[in-house]
C-alpha cells in the first residue's frame, strides 16, 4: 500500500453494546509486514491500532474500552469526531483516508448513586440522542434468556411454547363452560316440565 492508493473508510453506524457499540470498517489491500493500520479519532495522534483485526469489525468487545479511553482523552464525550483510517510505516504516515463522522456516546456518569444524583446541577447536562430508545447503544432486554446465556433460537421456541400453551388452556376452559352453560340451559328447560307433571 502506498500513498497513492489510501484505504477507504465506511460509514459508521451505532450497533450494539455486545458487539462493539458502533459499526466501522474500512476497505484496503492488505499491508506487508511492517506497516501498521490504524483508526485515527480526531487526529494522527490519538490512534486505535487495528493491524492484527478484520477490515469488517475494526471495534469490538475486545478493544471498545481502548476505544473508549480514545474518547477521553480527547475530551470528546457527547460530541462529533471525525475518523480516519491511517496506515503507518515505521512510525511514518504512508496514507490516509477521507474522514467519516463518529458521534461519541456521552460521559458515564461518574458520581455516587445516593441524593446527589437527583441534585439539579448533576443532571441538567444528561442529554441522549442516539439511537431507537434513547440510548446510544442497542442493548437486549435483561431477562431469563440474557441471564441463562440462551440464544435467540431459544427464546424464540420457548415464546412461541408459551403461547401455544395459553391458546390451550384457553380453549379448555372455554369448552367447560360451554358445557356447563349447555347443562345449565337444560335443567333448566327441563325443570318447568317436571313440575307441570306434578
Amino acid at each position: 500500500m502506498n500513498s497513492a492508493t489510501p484505504a477507504t473508510l465506511g460509514a459508521i453506524s451505532l450497533g450494539r453494546i455486545d458487539q462493539g457499540g458502533y459499526g466501522i470498517s474500512y476497505s484496503a489491500q492488505l499491508p506487508p509486514t511492517g506497516y501498521k493500520v490504524f483508526l485515527a479519532l480526531q487526529t494522527d495522534t490519538s490512534l486505535l491500532d487495528l493491524t492484527s483485526r478484520s477490515a469488517k469489525g475494526v471495534v469490538g468487545t475486545d478493544n471498545l474500552p481502548d476505544f473508549l479511553d480514545l474518547i477521553d482523552a480527547a475530551n470528546l464525550w457527547g460530541k462529533s469526531a471525525e475518523c480516519r483510517i491511517v496506515v503507518k510505516r515505521d512510525g511514518r504516515l504512508v496514507s490516509r483516508s477521507d474522514p467519516k463522522t463518529l458521534q461519541c456516546p456521552v460521559a458515564p456518569y461518574t458520581h455516587g448513586l445516593g441524593t446527589d444524583l437527583l441534585n439539579e446541577e448533576n443532571v441538567k447536562d444528561f442529554t441522549y440522542s442516539g439511537i431507537k430508545d434513547g440510548c446510544y447503544f442497542n442493548m437486549p432486554a435483561i431477562d431469563g434468556f440474557t441471564l441463562l446465556r440462551l440464544s435467540e433460537f431459544w427464546k424464540i421456541f420457548f415464546n412461541g411454547l408459551a403461547i401455544v400453551v395459553a391458546v390451550t388452556i384457553d380453549a379448555l376452559v372455554t369448552r367447560r363452560l360451554q358445557e356447563a352453560l349447555r347443562r345449565r340451559r337444560a335443567g333448566l328447560l327441563v325443570a318447568p316440565g317436571a313440575g307441570a307433571d306434578a
